[in-house]
């Protein structure tokens, strides 16, 4: 949060937070209600606190020695060149990228997961039409015995063997399915 106060509290040093430090710094934050200054990037983005450095944790639980803020090689100089705050801007910049570009995890897992729903509905209609085939027909869909071994499996099954010699859906059925979704089952066939 980047509150923009026309004063803030003074501490013991009669020193205080200044608004104007947000200028050029965007990972900057502050605290009103614990009157310290914070990097967003290292608090959301950074590694976890026990494994840092000093200066560092001081953005990450509350920095607030007003006097060392602007001081060469401390405060807001020594915490931008922490290979620490370097790494967690970058993680945070590879974020706004992802969010961009729509590459979360989140959505990529969706994409799959709406691609393998669009698949199993072409190959249910696949499926279905070859049942319909056979009603029209009036011929049964099973065979006395419809394991690989058999040489004749039902027409149901043996349409749908013609059929995957000219078209790779078909043939991924038979095939590529897990042996827990080919809907081929006799039960299947009833439903």
């Amino acid at each position: 949060m980047r509150p923009v106060l026309s004063s803030y509290p003074v501490n013991h040093e009669n020193r205080s937070f200044q608004s104007q430090w947000y200028q050029n710094r965007p990972w900057l934050e502050y605290s009103i209600k614990n009157d310290s200054a914070y990097c967003y990037c290292c608090r959301h983005f950074g590694e976890s606190v026990q494994t840092k450095c000093f200066q560092s944790d001081a953005f990450t639980t509350g920095f607030n020695a007003w006097r060392r803020a602007l001081e060469k090689d401390r405060g807001f100089d020594k915490h931008v060149k922490s290979i620490l705050h370097i790494t967690a801007a970058k993680n945070y910049d590879g974020y706004k990228n992802r969010l961009q570009s729509n590459t979360s995890v989140i959505n990529l897992l969706d994409k799959s997961r709406t691609e393998l729903i669009k698949q199993n509905r072409a190959k249910l209609m696949k499926i279905c039409s070859t049942i319909l085939l056979c009603a029209r027909q009036m011929i049964a869909l099973r065979g006395h015995v419809e394991n690989e071994e058999s040489r004749n499996r039902g027409n149901f099954i043996e349409i749908l063997q013609w059929a995957s010699s000219t078209d790779s859906l078909v043939n991924s059925i038979l095939n590529d399915s897990n042996s827990n979704s080919t809907y081929l089952s006799p039960t299947i066939q009833n439903e």
